[in-house]
C-alpha cells in the first residue's frame, strides 16, 4: 500500500472541502493502524477541525460518516 503520509496523498487531502477532509482523515485513521498513534495525523485532524469548527451535531454526523468510510476502506484493503 502507498504511504498514507506521502506528499501526493497529503496534497490530495488538502484539495478536499473541509468537511470531506476531516471525514477522510478520521476514516483513514480508522482503517490504517499506522495512523492511529501518529502525532502528525492527530495534528492534521486538529487543524482541520479548528478550521471547520463544526457544531456538535455536525461533528456527530461527520464521525458517523468517517466510521462507515473507515470500515469500508479496511475491507477494501483486506482484499
Amino acid at each position: 500500500m502507498t504511504d498514507p503520509c506521502s506528499p501526493e496523498i497529503l496534497a490530495w487531502l488538502d484539495t478536499l472541502p473541509l468537511t470531506d477532509r476531516l471525514a477522510t482523515l478520521h476514516a483513514m485513521r480508522i482503517a490504517l493502524p499506522q495512523l492511529r498513534q501518529s502525532e502528525e495525523w492527530k495534528a492534521r485532524i486538529a487543524v482541520t477541525h479548528a478550521e471547520l469548527r463544526p457544531t456538535a451535531e455536525e461533528l456527530g454526523d461527520l464521525l458517523r460518516d468517517a466510521s462507515r468510510r473507515g470500515e469500508q476502506l479496511k475491507e477494501e484493503l483486506a482484499g
